[in-house]
Protein backbone atom coordinates (compact mmCIF):
# COMPACT_ATOMS: atom_id res chain seq x y z
CA UNK A 1 0.00 0.00 0.00
CA UNK A 2 1.14 3.50 -0.26
CA UNK A 3 1.97 5.94 2.20
CA UNK A 4 -0.98 8.18 1.48
CA UNK A 5 -3.59 5.15 2.01
CA UNK A 6 -1.24 4.19 5.37
CA UNK A 7 -1.85 7.67 6.72
CA UNK A 8 -5.90 7.63 5.82
CA UNK A 9 -6.16 4.26 8.18
CA UNK A 10 -4.13 6.27 10.50
CA UNK A 11 -5.83 9.16 10.71
CA UNK A 12 -9.41 6.64 10.80
CA UNK A 13 -8.30 4.99 13.39
CA UNK A 14 -7.50 7.89 15.33
CA UNK A 15 -11.10 9.86 14.46
CA UNK A 16 -13.06 6.48 16.08
CA UNK A 17 -11.10 6.81 19.46
CA UNK A 18 -13.61 9.39 21.74
CA UNK A 19 -11.44 12.15 23.34
CA UNK A 20 -8.37 12.56 20.36
CA UNK A 21 -9.38 15.56 19.06
CA UNK A 22 -7.12 16.02 15.68
CA UNK A 23 -4.55 14.11 13.88
CA UNK A 24 -1.56 15.35 11.58
CA UNK A 25 1.47 13.94 9.65
CA UNK A 26 5.01 15.38 9.07
CA UNK A 27 8.32 15.70 10.48
CA UNK A 28 8.84 15.94 14.86
CA UNK A 29 9.22 19.63 14.32
CA UNK A 30 5.94 20.10 13.34
CA UNK A 31 4.26 19.17 16.45
CA UNK A 32 3.82 23.01 17.35
CA UNK A 33 0.37 24.93 17.71
CA UNK A 34 -0.04 27.08 14.18
CA UNK A 35 -3.63 28.04 13.17
CA UNK A 36 -7.37 26.67 14.67
CA UNK A 37 -8.61 24.41 12.34
CA UNK A 38 -12.09 24.94 11.88
CA UNK A 39 -13.46 25.43 8.61
CA UNK A 40 -15.68 21.91 7.58
CA UNK A 41 -13.58 19.76 6.67
CA UNK A 42 -10.47 20.40 7.80
CA UNK A 43 -8.63 18.32 10.70
CA UNK A 44 -8.51 20.10 14.42
CA UNK A 45 -5.41 19.39 14.87
CA UNK A 46 -4.90 22.50 16.86
CA UNK A 47 -6.94 20.68 19.67
CA UNK A 48 -5.60 18.10 22.25
CA UNK A 49 -5.25 15.29 23.24
CA UNK A 50 -3.93 14.86 19.37
CA UNK A 51 -1.97 12.33 17.61
CA UNK A 52 0.87 12.97 15.16
CA UNK A 53 2.04 10.32 12.70
CA UNK A 54 5.98 11.30 11.95
CA UNK A 55 7.10 10.37 8.44
CA UNK A 56 8.57 6.94 8.44
CA UNK A 57 11.43 5.04 7.15
CA UNK A 58 10.40 1.48 5.35
CA UNK A 59 12.31 -1.73 4.37
CA UNK A 60 10.69 -3.05 0.95
CA UNK A 61 11.14 -6.85 0.88
CA UNK A 62 11.55 -7.79 -3.42
CA UNK A 63 11.15 -11.88 -2.27
CA UNK A 64 8.17 -11.61 0.15
CA UNK A 65 6.63 -8.13 -1.44
CA UNK A 66 6.06 -6.92 1.64
CA UNK A 67 6.84 -3.23 3.13
CA UNK A 68 8.27 -3.01 6.74
CA UNK A 69 7.52 1.14 7.60
CA UNK A 70 9.00 2.10 10.95
CA UNK A 71 6.50 4.08 12.88
CA UNK A 72 6.38 6.77 15.49
CA UNK A 73 3.11 8.15 16.74
CA UNK A 74 3.22 11.15 19.40
CA UNK A 75 -0.02 11.16 21.77
CA UNK A 76 0.24 15.00 22.56
CA UNK A 77 -1.35 16.91 24.95
CA UNK A 78 -0.63 20.12 26.68
CA UNK A 79 0.82 20.24 30.28
CA UNK A 80 -0.41 22.60 32.89
CA UNK A 81 -3.43 24.02 31.11
CA UNK A 82 -5.83 23.09 28.30
CA UNK A 83 -6.44 24.37 25.17
CA UNK A 84 -8.21 27.54 25.84
CA UNK A 85 -5.04 28.18 28.22
CA UNK A 86 -6.88 27.80 31.19
CA UNK A 87 -5.16 25.78 34.37
CA UNK A 88 -5.07 22.54 34.22
CA UNK A 89 -4.45 20.28 37.26
CA UNK A 90 -3.71 16.83 35.69
CA UNK A 91 -0.49 15.81 37.30
CA UNK A 92 2.02 14.49 34.82
CA UNK A 93 1.43 11.10 35.80
CA UNK A 94 -2.31 11.34 35.43
CA UNK A 95 -1.49 12.58 31.81
CA UNK A 96 0.70 10.07 31.10
CA UNK A 97 -1.63 6.97 32.36
CA UNK A 98 -4.52 9.14 30.07
CA UNK A 99 -2.04 8.88 27.10
CA UNK A 100 -1.43 5.51 27.71
CA UNK A 101 -4.90 4.56 27.21
CA UNK A 102 -5.05 6.15 24.15
CA UNK A 103 -1.88 4.56 23.18
CA UNK A 104 -3.39 0.89 24.03
CA UNK A 105 -7.14 2.08 22.84
CA UNK A 106 -5.59 3.26 19.08
CA UNK A 107 -3.33 0.29 18.69
CA UNK A 108 -5.98 -2.24 19.41
CA UNK A 109 -8.48 -0.13 17.06
CA UNK A 110 -5.56 -0.51 14.35
CA UNK A 111 -5.52 -4.38 14.52
CA UNK A 112 -9.36 -4.64 14.08
CA UNK A 113 -8.95 -1.73 11.27
CA UNK A 114 -6.76 -3.53 9.00
CA UNK A 115 -7.52 -1.85 5.82
CA UNK A 116 -3.97 -1.31 4.32
CA UNK A 117 -1.63 -3.85 6.77
CA UNK A 118 -1.41 -4.11 10.42
CA UNK A 119 0.65 -3.20 13.53
CA UNK A 120 3.03 -5.99 14.21
CA UNK A 121 4.72 -6.97 17.36
CA UNK A 122 6.00 -5.03 20.06
CA UNK A 123 5.06 -1.50 20.18
CA UNK A 124 7.11 0.76 22.38
CA UNK A 125 5.71 3.63 24.35
CA UNK A 126 8.37 6.21 25.90
CA UNK A 127 6.52 8.95 28.19
CA UNK A 128 7.90 12.22 28.01
CA UNK A 129 6.86 15.76 28.87
CA UNK A 130 7.62 19.20 28.25
CA UNK A 131 8.48 18.91 24.61
CA UNK A 132 8.94 22.29 22.21
CA UNK A 133 7.79 25.49 23.45
CA UNK A 134 4.33 24.49 24.53
CA UNK A 135 4.98 22.53 27.59
CA UNK A 136 4.07 19.26 25.69
CA UNK A 137 3.43 16.04 27.37
CA UNK A 138 3.50 12.84 25.22
CA UNK A 139 3.16 9.78 25.30
CA UNK A 140 5.16 8.06 22.04
CA UNK A 141 4.56 4.67 19.96
CA UNK A 142 7.19 3.34 18.19
CA UNK A 143 6.42 0.15 16.16
CA UNK A 144 6.57 -1.91 12.69
CA UNK A 145 3.96 -1.76 10.52
CA UNK A 146 3.67 -4.20 7.27
CA UNK A 147 1.75 -3.96 4.37
CA UNK A 148 1.67 -5.78 0.90
CA UNK A 149 4.29 -3.47 -1.18
CA UNK A 150 2.53 -1.61 -4.29
CA UNK A 151 4.23 -3.60 -7.43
Amino acid sequence: MTLLEINEQFKTVTDAISGLNGYSFGMPSDRTRSQTYDEPGEDQTDLFPRVFFVVPDFDHNTVTRKDEYDCQVFFDDLLGYDDDGEPNLMTQVEKWSMLSVYVEKWVKEMQKNITTGKVQGIVKVELNSFGLKQRLIYAKATFTFVTSAVC
